[in-house]
């Protein structure tokens, strides 16, 4: 009955006018939404005999939806049918676009310091979002070892790339996976951080992606319609190239803006879906213990600034003026991330400070020298910053590591002179508190 009296309200209404959405979102007051309202005719008499006819607004709601489910299931069928249309001309348009890029290419490029490769594509449609989607290269000296263990690899083997935020890992990472995608390998590249705000969209399109142009793959995977079914369809699927950047998102240690629970399921989920794939996790380390390989049987170590050719090829792209690069050395230490800062401010000292100050400087107080509670721990400290670059084990449980890296010889040291002189400063700060505790004890 109530349904009837729905159908015959809107009769005559051209349900052409309407989107799907609007017959799903539904405002608070139980009704289709205002927006769907101002389309439809005789708007009060809907309103009003609705109330009359039913008490409740649940049984409201359910009028509306049984009233209105045809055209919600044609408009619902049509709207998904243009969306899997446009995401697969998305997907073949960035897949040529990387057989363009990387087809047959010497990989030799990957690790060539003495070049700037521009115009380079992400290995997918959802980059992290700190990263851009088109980006310039300069090789690695570090990428040609880790491109022959990569190639090593075969099924269920796991390989865990670490180092230092800002130290290169992604763009290398990135420009890998484009590289082996365009040259046969099904490489299903995941940002972490976007999979965990939409995680059935990243990793259907990843997969998709990594099937290239075999659109009965394409058929099979668009009609799975949850992550959880997608994970299914990949478990026990040999020859997935699993590629996961910001690996430590999913840990609810080192992310605590996400309900733990969460990242636990969505973790599993890709552990499931790689399990007798290959999987590389890129972790950025901020903290000590993240530096030990747990349950894998490869770790590599991508750490470190530039090496003195890739620096001068930064330096000759940069376009930035002679005077700026006067600092260049003093303030960044040749650390990727901190070049891509100064590069975005011109070469602006002050704009660079401010730039930077949250996202490092204040952390070598917060997360290091403001951890010391003993001149134990300061001396341990001073050591690390000014001596032979080795972690106690005392300082270890206490302190982050997010403005420190390692050098080639498997030190740590301060990401550059700047922040060397700062923790210098900070840590005799420190030691004068030190001194005054123990003398008021």
């Amino acid at each position: 009955m109530a349904a009837e009296v729905v159908r015959s309200l809107v009769s005559g209404v051209d349900f052409e006018l309407f989107t799907a959405d609007d017959f799903q979102n539904l405002s608070a007051a139980g009704f289709v939404d205002a927006n769907a309202y101002l389309r439809a005719q005789d708007v009060g008499r809907l309103e009003k005999s609705l109330e009359l006819a039913l008490p409740t607004r649940i049984q409201q709601v359910n009028a509306l939806l049984v009233a209105f489910a045809p055209a919600v299931t044609r408009f619902s069928t049509e709207r998904m049918k243009r969306k899997r249309e446009d995401k697969a001309v998305m997907i073949e348009q960035r897949y040529k676009e990387l057989q363009e890029l990387y087809a047959g290419k010497d990989c030799s490029f990957l690790w060539d310091g003495g070049a700037v490769y521009s115009g380079l594509l992400r290995p997918t449609l959802n980059p992290p979002e700190n990263l851009d989607d088109k980006y310039n290269y300069i090789g690695r000296a570090g990428a040609e070892k880790l491109h022959s263990s990569i190639l090593k690899l075969h099924n269920a083997n796991r390989l865990q790339v670490i180092g230092a935020k800002g130290s290169g890992k992604s763009t290398v990472m990135s420009t890998e996976a484009g590289f082996l995608l365009a040259n046969g390998k099904k490489v299903v590249y995941i940002s972490a951080s976007r999979y965990i705000s939409e995680p059935d969209r990243v990793l259907l399109e990843a997969l998709l992606l990594a099937f290239g142009q075999c659109k009965t793959v394409w058929e099979e995977l668009q009609n799975l319609p949850s992550v959880e079914d997608l994970v299914v369809w990949c478990e026990g699927r040999t020859g997935l190239l699993f590629i996961i950047d910001e690996w430590e998102e999913l840990d609810p240690k080192t992310n605590d803006t996400v309900e733990p629970q969460l990242l636990h399921r969505l973790k599993a989920h890709l552990v499931r879906a790689s399990g007798v794939s290959v999987r590389i996790t890129v972790l950025s380390i901020d903290s000590p213990r993240q530096y030990e390989a747990e349950d894998y049987e490869l770790t590599e170590e991508f750490d470190g600034p530039y090496t003195e050719e890739e620096l001068n090829t930064w330096i000759a792209q940069a376009n930035l003026p002679a005077s700026a690069l006067l600092d260049l050395d003093n303030l960044t230490g040749g650390i990727p991330r901190l070049l891509r800062f100064y590069g975005e401010c011109g070469g602006d000292r002050q704009k660079w400070l401010k730039h930077i100050e949250e996202k490092y400087e204040h952390k070598l107080w917060t997360e290091f020298v403001g951890k010391l509670d003993s001149k134990e721990d300061l001396v341990a400290a001073i050591n690390m910053v000014m001596g032979d670059g080795k972690l106690h084990p005392r300082l270890a449980p206490k302190i982050k590591l997010t403005c420190f890296c390692k050098d080639l010889n498997k030190r740590f040291r301060v990401l550059s002179p700047y922040f060397r002189t700062q923790a210098e400063t900070l840590l005799t700060k420190k030691g004068k508190e030190l001194d005054k505790e123990a003398a008021a004890g």
